[in-house]
């Protein structure tokens, strides 16, 4: 699996509100960077912070996706009752599973 049909995969967590899904598109050892700063590594871990924002009630909207070879940058807004925020992921995929990602943002 290419890097952008596991990004494609991986969106689509958020989109369609399934976290049960996100546990294929992840590294046993993934790297969660976290906006709010410090990291979650291992699946159990970052999994379980991502799973958390799949359920909830908010929506993202992916602004585009581009792709340099294992690396994707995805710009994004998230919309939330009562806001919204803007910002970007940096991911890394190998081997078919996402091994790292970062995320960046600032509320509106």
């Amino acid at each position: 699996m290419g890097t952008a049909e596991v990004i494609d995969r991986f969106n689509a967590v958020f989109h369609e509100h399934d976290p049960a899904a996100l546990d294929a598109v992840l590294h046993d050892d993934v790297v969660l960077d976290l906006i709010e700063g410090g990291s979650l590594e291992g699946r159990e871990a970052a999994g379980s912070y991502w799973k958390k924002i799949a359920e909830a009630d908010g929506t993202f909207e992916v602004e585009a996706v581009h792709i340099a070879g294992e690396f994707a940058t995805i710009p994004w807004t998230y919309h939330f009752p009562g806001g919204h925020s803007r910002g970007v992921n940096l991911t890394h995929v190998r081997d078919g599973v996402v091994v790292r990602s970062t995320g960046y943002s600032r509320e509106n």
